[in-house]
């Protein structure tokens, strides 16, 4: 699925259309699904994809509110709902097995099927939950390189600053530097040990996107080297943490977030910067 905002430039507004568009061959060619008029959403906010749906933040035309609303898209039956407004600013999704939550920058929320929500907890505004075990929501700092787990005072003091954290198996991969020379380093924390059992320097790079994407044993890290403009390197692994591999020299040019990692291809969007144009582009980690 591509969504793509058809703005009139001339027409100051803060309301678009959503212009939705569905491949079927990997991004070759593209049909048009659907039109949404009078929606405003912010373009590189984050969205999910959910039991054949995808969910996004936004608002409709005729809410006319100061808050943001949870909109979903489904796929398979090719229709558009919108919650009522809600949330006080962007935030994001987390998915589990069986519950799909969302976030703003104080609260938590389970999401269920019409978009009604439940309010989880209050007073996250210090942290962002970034994955689940068993049922149970992580958390991680704002401000210090501490996790932990929601409902616990308990804070696991991370090695190095974290810059993104993600799950992967039974362990965590945390992404940051350390206070003492600031080089890019990868640390590994198992999960069921609670202890850090790797960790490794990544010279000469330094992270472009904090958002890490996984997609059942393959997880996607994205750096920018140093000494290179306009080209990443993207590095990843395909069994859960034990071997990890690079792509070098991706034209990148200007990176937007998010992007999409299925079935072991990256789908993602870049804009040069001589024509300003948008493309669509892909990358397949073998």
């Amino acid at each position: 699925m591509l969504f793509s905002l058809d703005i009139d430039k001339s027409i100051p507004s803060k309301f678009q259309r959503l212009v939705i568009l569905k491949s079927t061959d990997y991004g070759h060619k593209w049909e048009k699904k659907m039109v949404i008029d009078s929606l405003y959403l912010n373009p590189y906010s984050s969205c999910t994809d959910y039991n054949n749906k995808i969910y996004f933040l936004g608002g409709m035309n005729g809410y006319n509110s100061e808050k943001i609303s949870v909109c979903s898209y489904d796929y398979e039956q090719n229709t558009f709902a919108c919650s009522s407004p809600y949330l006080d600013s962007y935030g994001g999704f987390l998915c589990s097995t069986d519950s799909l939550y969302c976030y703003d920058w104080s609260s938590l929320y389970c999401l269920d099927k019409k978009l009604n929500v439940q309010l989880v907890t209050n007073g996250i505004s210090k942290y962002r939950p970034f994955s689940t075990v068993d049922g149970r929501i992580l958390m991680r700092s704002k401000y210090k390189a501490k996790f932990s787990e929601l409902f616990t005072d308990s804070l696991i003091q991370s090695p190095i600053t974290i810059d993104a954290i993600q799950r992967i198996g039974e362990s965590l991969i945390i992404i940051g530097r350390t206070e003492e020379d600031g080089d890019l380093r990868k640390v590994m924390y198992d999960l069921k040990k609670k202890s850090f059992s790797e960790i490794s320097k990544l010279d000469g790079y330094k992270i472009i996107s904090q958002q890490i994407k996984n997609n059942g044993d393959s997880l996607l890290l994205t750096f920018l080297s140093k000494n290179v403009h306009g080209n990443a390197d993207l590095y990843y692994t395909k069994n859960n943490g034990k071997d990890w591999k690079f792509i070098y020299g991706i034209d990148i040019d200007y990176f937007h977030n998010p992007y999409c990692l299925y079935n072991d291809t990256l789908f993602y969007v870049k804009k040069s910067n001589f024509s300003n144009l948008f493309t669509m582009n892909k990358v397949i980690l073998e």
